[in-house]
């Protein structure tokens, strides 16, 4: 026979409560020797910084214990349901107005038989009627298993909040934890970059783990190992191998550089500074032999405008004019499995291949340049710099023209003659040449192919209609166009002239008058000065004595310019027989001071009028440069008595000054001359009006 329901009932949450009470009480209690246990792991590991097989035998330890743990507070517990009796005795316990009736309710069903039936249901009847007072609460109180999943959970949250306010130190303890190499964060941390590879880019380190890194290149690379501290920057950071520590040198930044000799082998290197003394990070330095390039021959085909033929070289640099084609072969020893090429612009790209077992690849210089060739073994090793082709590509220059004579402004008149030194030259040659009148002018095919300069003695154009009789100035340019065989439609250089005045005869005397009233004006000043220096103490006499002799050879220029102005236009008698010696003089070469003076007196032949005063006026200017102006000049730098060749200097120039006055007196008549017969002229043509009336 069983208790009623409601006895059972009761029974039964009664149980469900205290199972629920074991299970919270044991749970914190579990969760707040975890935390201990955590916290002891952390503590002795961040102290002592054990190695692996130690952490490895205090976390098993650990393990141990807290499954020791879980048995007795949890497991062992649970198991142990307690019986009908128990549970009863709990609630008589807690409610004493019970009187043990829910014990005998409980009891009295297992009683021998013969118990009385009308017992059994008077204290069933006088149980259930005190059944609904009863509190669970009170025949099992939660006040302990609350404090215990209270304290676990506080454990708990408080490891939790100290992993999140510093997650470096979480995660290194949970990779200690599990046997991991990590070291512990510092002040110092030191952190591995990718070093530098001398002419070439280096392979990416291959992470081992732990801080442990690996690098394979090839044996007699000259690397450069980068170190960064981050935290508090140490003054000094030491790598050490088999051969020992070497420090670092700082470059800023907390970062560390160290230049390795050629690298031979195998060799292994740890790094240390600050704090961070556990050798991690470590690199592994894996060398081994690359491939190497042999039989190297680069075949050279420049544009077909140069017009020069193609070639091959052993060569490795190049300077070759924009578009020329290179194109390298090569072999390997031993045989390569890749061959990389890289550029300046980081473009990547492969060698060809060929059956015979060389190489090649094709490059066109459009621009200055270089392909890096980087060579890649069947066993992985590289040599990232085991050739490099360069190149300077030299763009197509538009070709140079240019006037030589005159390199100034050139007056003349109609009829007179113009005499023109052009040169123009290519690097590769010329298409063509011309010379031009004018912007919109006739052109004139030039025989230039190949460059060089050329003399050209072009009459002067005639002045438009009735610009002749109107004495109006024609001014024009000569042009020289020279075009070269550049791809795509050649390049094109347009040089002009300076200035030519085309003048009527009465201007072209009107303006060199003028001239010779300026050259006068020289001479005059040129004689003051040098009075200047016949002074007792003469101020500043070597810078006198300088400018002297530079204005007397810019006086002596102009009058032969003058001079050449005059043969070339012709007005004067005798200027056709002097103009051979002068074309040949200005073919050679711009003249310089006196060579025109000499030019004309070599062919024995004088000039007449005005030509004739102009070359006596160039050759004294010319004997007093190279005579009492030089010996002024050297007698003041040595500290000589400058008197005598000032003097002398004084005499020669009022000679040209004598010969200047008569050619103004001499211009002057020809002015009274040309003004009389002007007024004669007007006074017969209206004679002659008057008697037509």
């Amino acid at each position: 026979m069983t208790p009623p329901a409601e006895v059972r009932r009761i029974l039964r949450r009664l149980e469900a409560r205290t199972l629920a009470l074991l299970l919270a009480w044991g749970v914190g209690r579990l969760a707040l020797a975890a935390a201990l246990l955590l916290a002891g792991l952390y503590l002795a590991d961040r102290a002592f910084e054990p190695p692996a097989p130690v952490r490895l035998v205090l976390a098993a330890g650990a393990l141990l214990l807290f499954v020791a743990r879980l048995r007795r507070l949890l497991l062992l517990p649970l198991r142990r349901r307690p019986s009908r009796r128990d549970l009863a005795a709990m609630w008589e316990r807690s409610h004493p107005e019970l009187r043990g009736l829910l014990a005998t309710a409980v009891e009295l069903p297992e009683a021998p038989p013969g118990t009385s039936a009308a017992l059994l249901a008077r204290v069933h009847e006088q149980v259930r009627d005190r059944l609904g007072a009863l509190d669970e609460r009170r025949a099992a109180p939660s006040g302990r298993a609350r404090r215990s999943a209270l304290r676990g959970l506080g454990a708990v949250l408080l490891l939790a909040g100290l992993a999140w306010r510093f997650p470096a130190e979480a995660e290194v303890f949970l990779a200690r934890l599990a046997g991991g190499e990590r070291a512990w964060p510092g002040d110092t941390e030191l952190v591995l970059l990718p070093p530098f590879l001398a002419g070439g880019e280096a392979p990416p380190l291959e992470d081992l783990g732990g801080g442990r890194f690996r690098l394979a290149v090839a044996n007699g690379s000259l690397l450069t190992l980068r170190v960064r501290a981050e935290g508090k920057v140490p003054e000094r950071v030491l790598a050490r191998d088999a051969g020992g520590e070497r420090p670092m040198r700082p470059i800023g930044g907390g970062e560390f550089v160290l230049r390795l000799p050629p690298l031979a082998g195998r060799q292994e290197i740890t790094f240390r500074g600050g704090d961070d003394t556990d050798g991690r990070p470590s690199l592994l330095l894996a060398g081994g032999d690359a491939p190497a390039l042999r039989d190297w021959t680069v075949r050279v085909e420049p544009p077909a405008y140069t017009d020069r033929p193609a070639e091959d070289s052993p060569l490795a640099e190049f300077r070759v004019p924009a578009g020329t084609v290179l194109t390298a072969r090569f072999r390997t020893d031993p045989v390569a499995e890749r061959v990389l090429v890289r550029s300046l612009t980081g473009d990547h790209g492969e060698a060809d291949r060929q059956a015979d077992g060389w190489w090649s690849f094709r490059v066109e210089a459009t621009g200055s340049g270089e392909a890096i060739l980087e060579t890649v073994g069947g066993d992985g090793f590289r040599n990232p710099r085991a050739g490099v082709l360069r190149w300077q590509a030299d763009p197509d220059r538009p070709p140079r023209a240019s006037f030589l004579w005159p390199d100034e402004a050139w007056a003349t008149v109609a009829g007179g003659t113009v005499p023109l030194v052009v040169e123009a030259e290519d690097d590769y040659g010329l298409a063509e040449a011309e010379l031009l009148v004018g912007e919109d002018g006739e052109s004139e095919p030039l025989a230039l192919g190949g460059g060089g300069r050329l003399f050209l003695a072009r009459p002067a154009p005639a002045p438009p209609d009735g610009a002749a009789e109107s004495g109006a100035t024609t001014r024009l340019r000569f042009l020289l166009r020279a075009l070269d065989a550049a791809p795509p439609a050649g390049q094109e250089t347009v040089a002009r002239s300076p200035w030519v005045e085309v003048l009527g005869a009465e201007a072209f005397e009107a303006r060199h008058a003028q001239r010779m009233v300026r050259a006068r004006e020289k001479v005059e000043r040129l004689l003051d000065r040098t009075e200047a220096l016949l002074a007792p103490e003469p101020s500043a006499p070597r810078p006198q004595a300088r400018r002297i002799e530079r204005e007397i050879g810019d006086l002596e220029r102009d009058l032969e310019r003058v001079l050449l102005e005059r043969i070339y236009a012709g007005l004067d008698p005798e200027a056709e027989v002097l103009r051979p010696a002068l074309d040949r003089l200005l073919a050679s070469a711009p003249p310089a001071p006196g060579e025109v003076a000499t030019a004309v007196t070599a062919g024995g032949v004088r000039p007449l009028d005005r030509a004739g005063l102009l070359l006596d006026l160039a050759r004294a200017a010319e004997a007093a440069r190279t005579g009492p102006a030089a010996a002024l000049l050297a007698a003041v730098e040595e500290g000589n008595d400058p008197i005598p060749p000032a003097t002398e200097l004084r005499g020669q120039l009022q000679e040209m000054l004598d010969i200047l006055l008569a050619w103004e007196d001499l211009q002057s008549a020809v002015d009274l001359l040309r003004s009389l017969l002007d007024r004669q002229r007007a006074l017969y043509l209206r004679t002659k009006e008057a008697s037509a009336r």
